[in-house]
């Protein structure tokens, strides 16, 4: 790799100095800290997207993964949730993550959470290494998001994923309807890989999670995915399901069973945990109030730190009950991912393909657009 000289840009300096403020922040009044996080956060992004026209960087060489008949560059890329609008592509390709993943999105156009004043509240908890979310799956709606990645024009190493959930607002099979509609449209625009989402705890009328029981609302959806799309194409787009963190560990073996016998491509275990009292518990102590208070008042999703080790004890456990049993069934890990150390456990129990969310940005507060320069240079060596 030639060295070259870099410039920083002005969203990776507001981001270091942001994460050095952060943890001072944390100490003003709750809802102030809440309000003040949820607004930036949306606004952060909407500038990050524009940053690929402002560096210029050498990428580090690392074997490609090759996954479906995909190239994936590493096996780290972000979770759902970070690209709401597809907006980011090419910056996320320039710094070298090993794919884009899109949404969540849904048949009908949704807003997303509203409470107390505050737009998609979010929460970070920067000594703990976590987050907190209450969003709501806002998006612009499947057609919308798919004519602009319809207009991308792909990169090299960086596949195009999207995630999808059925809409709640409407019968079940309009929403099966609906969700269908959106892969077929979405595989139009050229989309490399599918994410079914099943595992957000942000949407009030939305799916039970996973817990001690298999759920048979679930297994219906997932059989009219496989009828009505799986089966009926002879050459598709790789489709994998996303399950919650909170999945009892004893459902994986019949879940990644049904899922292969479906035709689906893999299992993302997962998202976030609403197991609050086991994750306060690692929270720090001086953080603990504001966490407390964002779920008495939202409720949502936990991410970061405190859910590695379930995100790694789940997605192993997919991987022995997949072994010897499909190939070409994949296990990704999402929760968690926040360093190296993290990637080689995870290539350790053999899952190859890794998610991060509050970790990117943890990540890209200190190494900024070269985070996956960093990461990779750390995995050779």
């Amino acid at each position: 790799c030639t060295k070259s000289k870099y410039n920083f840009t002005k969203q990776e300096i507001i981001s270091r100095l942001e994460s050095k403020l952060r943890p001072i922040m944390t100490k003003i009044p709750n809802e102030l800290f809440v309000s003040f996080y949820s607004n930036q956060k949306k606004k952060f992004l909407q500038n990050f997207a524009a940053d690929y026209s402002k560096f210029d960087l050498e990428i580090e060489n690392y074997p490609p993964l090759k996954i479906w008949d995909l190239e994936f560059s590493f096996p780290l890329f972000n979770s759902a949730g970070m690209f709401k609008k597809a907006e980011a592509y090419y910056t996320v390709a320039k710094q070298g993550a090993g794919a884009w993943l899109a949404g969540t999105s849904t048949g009908l156009k949704r807003q997303g959470n509203f409470r107390n004043g505050v737009l998609h509240p979010f929460s970070a908890f920067p000594r703990s290494g976590s987050s907190l979310n209450w969003m709501g799956l806002p998006n612009e709606s499947h057609e919308v998001l798919a004519k602009r990645i319809s207009r991308l024009e792909k990169q090299k190493g960086t596949p195009i994923g999207v995630s999808l959930s059925t809409d709640s607002v409407v019968s079940e099979k309009k929403a099966l309807e609906l969700l269908v509609d959106g892969l077929k449209t979405y595989e139009k625009a050229g989309v490399d890989f599918f994410e079914i989402n099943e595992s957000c705890p942000n949407v009030q009328e939305g799916h039970e999670i996973i817990n001690d029981r298999l759920d048979e609302s679930l297994i219906k959806r997932l059989e009219f995915i496989s009828e009505n799309f799986i089966k009926v194409k002879d050459k598709r787009s790789p489709l994998i399901v996303k399950l919650s963190l909170d999945t009892d560990i004893d459902l994986i073996d019949p879940m990644v069973k049904i899922l292969i016998d479906l035709g689906f491509d893999g299992i993302n275990l997962g998202n976030t945990s609403t197991n609050y009292s086991e994750i306060e518990k690692q929270i720090n102590i001086n953080e603990r109030n504001l966490f407390n208070h964002f779920i008495k008042t939202f409720g949502g999703g936990a991410s970061g730190r405190p859910l590695k080790n379930k995100s790694l004890n789940l997605a192993s456990k997919a991987v022995q009950a997949s072994n010897n049993t499909s190939s070409e069934f994949k296990i990704i890990r999402t929760g968690g991912i926040e360093n190296v150390e993290d990637l080689k456990s995870s290539l350790n129990k053999g899952i190859k393909i890794n998610q991060w969310y509050t970790g990117y940005f943890s990540a890209f507060s200190i190494y900024g657009h070269k985070l996956y320069n960093h990461f990779k240079k750390q995995m050779i060596s």
